[in-house]
């Protein structure tokens, strides 16, 4: 896995993880025991999982087998290896008055991954001094989508999501503007196919549940997303001066706040602290947010969740040619 995938890997898991209602919420609901009747008890004992995690560990062995063998999916060696805990430092940062299409479009925002802690302090405060934005996230994640005990933590229902958005990622090879929401369209449709094709009728009603709960919180936040990042864009743009800009800055940005947490009250009935947000946070969210419309048009127009998966395949590494491919295929249908 080369640093540009590995990177990718872990802001995936970490971003879902970062803005996911159970922790805007401040705490993890409360999940019943399913019970999972694939026999995949040796091989999650043989890969040392905790006895507490193993119910959890079949259903994301099975769901990479259906993604494989269903969806079309290639995970390669995702999830395959239960990996010791190891503490990474992830540093969002973008210039104080541009706005970028991407978590890593360089000339404007940047990410870099730490496993050394005051490395990475050095380098948050070095850009702080240079003007950035920064945003900042602490994981105990594997360099790789593998199981770990941080991991296995989670809601069930967000595991097998984040499963099928990874081993999304090793299946194509385009550009994280473009990976990011095709990942975000399959983890979702893909996770209402297994549950109706294959997980166990008594998970399957709490589960679908969950799934679609966290989906009407995503919807509301992409839409919130696309519209700040607009207002954005045209006050950076503007003449007018930056202590003005400065202002008008902070208004969208609070807007954006409250319409977060608005969405996820109404798709929870709870409040969820989103936290102060700035230009490092904003384009963070943009990756997931800005093409999803492109990526869910050519579901909507392919005959089924596999049909579209053989579509996006297909789609260029660039970012121009690869929304031509988009528009093109789901244009003509």
């Amino acid at each position: 896995m080369n640093r540009r995938t590995s990177l990718q890997t872990i802001i995936a898991y970490l971003g879902i993880q970062v803005f996911s209602p159970a922790l805007l919420s401040g705490c993890m609901p409360a999940e019943p025991v399913y019970g999972y009747h694939h026999s995949y008890d040796k091989l999650v004992a043989k890969l040392g999982i905790p006895e507490a995690y193993r119910e959890k560990a079949k259903f994301i062995i099975d769901i990479t087998d259906f993604g494989n063998n269903v969806l079309g999916l290639n995970s390669k060696d995702n999830f395959s290896r239960y990996e010791k805990d190891k503490i990474n430092y992830l540093l969002f940062a973008c210039k104080p008055f541009q706005i970028a299409d991407s978590y890593s479009s360089q000339e404007v925002s940047q990410y870099l991954l730490f496993t050394d802690k005051k490395k990475f302090e050095a380098e948050v405060a070095k850009l702080k001094a240079q003007g950035y934005d920064v945003s900042t996230r602490t994981g105990i994640v594997a360099t790789a989508a593998q199981m770990t005990n941080d991991f296995l933590q989670r809601e069930l229902s967000d595991i097998l999501s984040t499963a099928l958005h990874e081993n999304m990622h090793n299946t194509i090879n385009v550009t994280e503007r473009l990976a990011e929401p095709i990942a975000s369209v399959v983890e979702y449709q893909g996770l209402e196919l297994y549950l109706l094709e294959r997980a166990p009728k008594h998970a399957a009603t709490e589960l679908k549940r969950r799934a679609r709960q966290r989906e009407h919180y995503l919807k509301g936040r992409r839409t919130a997303v696309i519209k700040a990042a607009e207002r954005l864009e045209e006050l950076y743009n503007s003449r007018l001066p930056i202590e003005r800009k400065a202002k008008d800055k902070e208004i969208i940005l609070e807007n954006l706040r409250r319409e977060m947490e608005a969405a996820h009250q109404g798709a929870y009935g709870t409040h969820g602290d989103v936290g102060k947000l700035n230009n490092a946070n904003v384009t963070d969210l943009i990756t997931y947010s800005k093409y999803y419309a492109d990526a869910e048009a050519v579901l909507t127009a392919s005959t089924g969740l596999p049909a579209a998966i053989k579509v996006y395949k297909k789609v260029p590494y660039d970012l121009s040619e690869g929304l031509s491919f988009l528009r093109a295929h789901h244009k003509k249908k």
